[in-house]
């Protein structure tokens, strides 16, 4: 059921969505048999709006963003509805397909009046999260602290000097770790949705699978390339990516990954094997660049047979609660590797970087570091650099 109080804008702006609800865990479509009642909501019913904050990502930092995302979506939609209407649309879906700045526009209103309707009286109480210090003494991360010159552009973007050449913090980290005999290749997340999406194909697209059903996505290499690309179909299972997938097919996934491979050597070739088939499912996974393909090589070739086990098993749990948040670089030579969080001055662990940081204390258990690049002193940029 629904409530009666979002009737009439549920029948007005999205009446062919209206029959059917899908549980958040499983990604269970369920029908909705009994339509709009009244006093279903917490609103309705004079209580507290429990909040369901959407995950903080690159463009979806803003807490008014995160977690009034419903109330910004239903009043845009309205506003927008309303002027598609004076414009004598007769659909406002076709008139957002051509007016999208408009809708922009309109949303960035809402946001500043929903902004203003929280400092005066909010309707969710946005949760205090621990501080970047207290999650990295939880959970044992040890700080690697440097000193070193900034240099301020026009842009603002803030570099780093590093013998007389502007460079990023990644960079500069990546020169520091080659200095002392490590390889480097800058990782975050990409290259383990390749390994993910190369080993686990042929399990999560099993056409045994009751739950699979047809999906079509855009062409990501066309889409990159900024050409006209066709339509790609694969299979995926609906609850794909949820615990609730985990929980359905646990045992499927421990017995792929009990009979995986023999050893490092036959990983590796069933990675190459595995390379074309899995295409599909790692182009929906935007796993596709061959340049993030040659660094899953390597992972694999380093981490060994258990370690890449050890990721899929985790990755798997919840895969979309878990595909961010990989550290910056990975660095390795003859005896060791390492993975390494780069964060210059004033950056701060993004939600999915503490989730990855408590995920590696808890389960992976991969030697990890911080490396903090901290200002010893600003310099404007030179015209000689």
């Amino acid at each position: 059921m629904m409530c009666s109080c979002e009737k009439d804008f549920a029948l007005k702006y999205f009446s062919h969505q209206i029959g059917n609800a899908t549980e958040l865990k499983t990604k269970e479509r369920i029908q909705v048999t009994l339509g709009f009642q009244n006093n279903i909501c917490n609103s309705c019913k004079g209580l507290p709006e429990k909040p369901y904050p959407r995950a903080e990502i690159y463009g979806l930092s803003s807490k008014i963003r995160r977690y009034y995302w419903r109330e910004i979506k239903i009043e845009t939609v309205k506003r927008f509805g309303k002027w598609a209407y004076e414009q004598e649309y007769n659909d406002w879906l076709i008139a957002l397909s051509k007016n999208k700045k408009k809708y922009k526009e309109i949303e960035k209103e809402v946001m500043e009046k929903i902004k203003k309707q929280h400092a005066q009286k909010p309707k969710y109480i946005f949760e205090k999260k621990p501080s970047q210090d207290e999650i990295l003494r939880k959970y044992n991360v040890e700080i690697i602290n440097i000193n070193t010159t900034y240099v301020k552009n026009k842009d603002r973007k803030v570099k780093i000097i590093s013998n007389g050449i502007e460079v990023t913090a990644e960079n500069f980290a990546k020169y520091y770790f080659e200095k002392k005999g490590f390889n480097v290749i800058e990782v975050e997340s990409i290259p383990f949705h390749v390994i993910f999406g190369t080993f686990m194909w042929i399990l999560i697209q099993d056409p045994r699978d009751t739950k699979n059903r047809i999906v079509m996505f855009g062409d990501r290499i066309a889409y990159e390339q900024k050409v006209q690309g066709k339509q790609i179909q694969t299979f995926l299972p609906e609850d794909y990516g949820t615990p609730g997938f985990y929980t359905r097919r646990k045992n499927d996934i421990q017995k792929h990954l009990d009979e995986l491979a023999r050893d490092d050597d036959d990983l590796l070739w069933l990675f190459n094997y595995w390379l074309y088939h899995s295409f599909k499912f790692r182009n929906y996974l935007w796993a596709h660049r061959d340049e993030d393909i040659e660094k899953a090589k390597i992972l694999i070739q380093i981490l060994g047979l258990d370690s890449i086990k050890k990721i899929l098993h985790y990755m798997i749990k919840n895969y979309w609660d878990r595909y961010l948040g990989w550290p910056d670089l990975f660095i390795y030579n003859k005896n060791q590797y390492l993975f390494v969080e780069v964060k210059s001055s004033k950056d701060k662990l993004s939600d999915n970087q503490r989730n990855w940081i408590k995920g590696n204390y808890e389960e992976l258990k991969f030697p990890f570091k911080l490396l903090k690049i901290h200002k010893k002193n600003t310099q404007q940029k030179s015209k000689a650099i």
